[in-house]
């Protein structure tokens, strides 16, 4: 099964629903439409589901009430064949509810997994590692092992270069030491331009002393 992204399912629903029709009265006669938008809802990873509370209410009551409208229609030919209001939301139907909460979600988001990174404090930073790792289990979940593998390394070596540019010329000065020993010959000056063997090495050795 393909993997499914908030935006496939916003996409899908501003094509069978323009702007100036979503909010007409939807009913049996959309079974087909509306059993496809809540399928599609059904494969969204949890993680990517990032909208307010208020959206996300709003979010679990449209698709509830869909599904629930579904089976009524399949086991009932009496009943009412139009998609009643949802109580609490008057003036919005469900699709509407379902649309307004996945436009406020990323199709990229850090999976459960990837929340102990508070001690980042730069914001762009932390959220773009948080990014990786989720797209780094995502990867693993999916069988994709030369993508997790690449990811994964170079999310380590934004993590190591992070620990040691809090020091540099500590860094530089420890890794000037390792020449000769776990190093051919000295390291960039530039930290950036080192390679993974570098951040491991150093920074293991910092753990070590």
């Amino acid at each position: 099964m393909p993997r499914i992204v908030p935006s496939q399912v916003v996409d899908l629903i501003q094509k069978i629903f323009p702007a100036d029709r979503i909010e007409n009265t939807l009913g049996r006669g959309n079974a087909g439409q509306l059993a496809a938008i809540v399928n599609l809802v059904d494969g969204i990873p949890e993680e990517l589901l990032t909208m307010d509370s208020n959206s996300y209410a709003g979010f679990v009551c449209g698709t509830a009430h869909i599904r629930q409208a579904l089976k009524t229609w399949s086991h009932d030919r009496s009943a009412r064949d139009t998609l009643d209001p949802i109580p609490g939301f008057p003036y919005v139907n469900a699709v509407s509810l379902i649309l307004n909460g996945l436009t406020k979600c990323s199709d990229a988001s850090a999976g459960p997994s990837a929340k102990d990174l508070e001690f980042i404090k730069d914001d762009d930073l932390r959220a773009n590692l948080r990014n990786d790792i989720g797209e780094v289990n995502r990867a693993l979940s999916d069988g994709e092992w030369k993508a997790a593998t690449v990811l994964a390394g170079s999310t380590i070596e934004a993590l190591l270069l992070w620990a040691l540019e809090r020091n540099p010329a500590e860094a530089a000065t420890a890794a000037s030491k390792l020449v000769g020993k776990a190093f051919d010959r000295k390291p960039p000056t530039d930290l950036e331009s080192w390679v993974l063997h570098h951040y491991i090495t150093l920074r293991w050795r910092q753990m070590l002393a």
